[in-house]
C-alpha cells in the first residue's frame, strides 16, 4: 500500500518535471538553438583553423626543402660532376697520348704530369653527393612535394641517376685493380716525384697486355664521361624546375 503511494508520487513528480522542461523549451528554444549553432560554428572554425595552419606549415616545409635540395644539387654540380668530368677528360688525354706514342712514335704531351699514372690512379674517383636534405624529405614524406615534375625529378636523381654513377665508379675501380695494378707492379718503377716510369719502354710498348689495358681504361673513362654529362643535365634540369617554383 505504502509502495503504491510512493510510486504514484514519483510519477506525478516526473510528469511535473517534464511539463516544466517542455514549457522552458517552448519559451527558450530559439536561445538554445542559437547556443548550439554557436558551439558548432566554434568547432568547425577550430577545425578550419587547424587545417589552414597545417597547410601553411606544409607550404613552408615544402619551400624549405626546395631551397635545401637546390643548394645540394648546385653543390653536387661543382664538387662532384665537374670534378669527375675533368678527371675523366684528363685521363682520356693521357691514355691517348701514350697510345699515340706507341702507334706513331709521337712524344707524350709534356704538359701531362705522370701520364702513366692513369693505370693506377684512384684518387678523385669517389662520388659523394649531398643527400641529407633528401633523407629528411623521405622521413617527412615525399608527398610533401606537391609539384609532380619536381617530385619525379628528385626521385629519379636520388634513386636512379646517383646510384648509377656509383655503380660505374665501382666498376672503374675494379678494372684498375684487375688490369692496371698488375701492369704497374711488373713493368714500372716509381721516380722521386712518385710518378710511374717504365722499366723497359721498348718491351712495354710492344706488350699487347699493356695496350689492351690502356684501351680498356680509356673505354671506361669514356663511358663514365658520357654518363656523368648526361646525369649532370638531369641535375641542371631539376635546378631549373626548382628555380621556377621558388620564383
Amino acid at each position: 500500500m505504502i509502495s503504491n503511494k510512493l510510486n504514484c508520487h514519483d510519477r506525478r513528480l516526473r510528469l511535473t518535471l517534464m511539463k516544466k522542461i517542455l514549457k522552458t523549451l517552448k519559451l527558450k528554444w530559439a536561445e538554445y538553438l542559437l547556443e548550439i549553432i554557436v558551439i558548432m560554428l566554434g568547432i568547425l572554425g577550430a577545425f578550419a583553423l587547424n587545417n589552414w595552419d597545417d597547410k601553411r606549415q606544409a607550404s613552408i616545409d615544402e619551400t624549405k626543402f626546395y631551397k635545401e635540395i637546390r643548394f645540394a644539387f648546385e653543390s653536387d654540380l661543382t664538387s662532384q660532376f665537374d670534378r669527375l668530368i675533368k678527371r675523366s677528360n684528363q685521363d682520356i688525354n693521357r691514355i691517348e697520348s701514350i697510345l699515340s706514342l706507341i702507334e706513331n712514335g709521337t712524344p707524350i704531351d709534356s704538359t701531362l704530369s705522370d701520364p702513366y699514372g692513369v693505370i693506377t690512379r684512384l684518387g678523385g674517383r669517389t662520388f659523394s653527393p649531398r643527400v641529407t636534405s633528401y633523407k629528411l624529405l623521405e622521413a617527412k614524406g615525399i608527398d610533401l612535394i606537391t609539384n609532380d615534375s619536381i617530385k619525379n625529378s628528385i626521385l629519379s636523381i636520388y634513386n636512379f641517376h646517383y646510384p648509377r654513377i656509383e655503380h660505374l665508379l665501382d666498376n672503374f675501380r675494379r678494372n684498375l685493380y684487375d688490369y692496371g695494378r698488375p701492369i704497374a707492379r711488373s713493368s714500372f718503377t716509381m721516380n722521386e716525384e712518385g710518378g710511374l716510369v717504365p722499366v723497359d719502354k721498348i718491351s712495354l710498348f710492344q706488350s699487347l697486355e699493356f695496350i689492351n689495358t690502356l684501351k680498356t681504361l680509356k673505354d671506361n673513362n669514356l663511358i663514365n664521361l658520357v654518363e656523368l654529362e648526361d646525369k649532370k643535365i638531369s641535375v641542371e634540369h631539376a635546378i631549373g624546375l626548382l628555380n621556377r617554383e621558388l620564383e
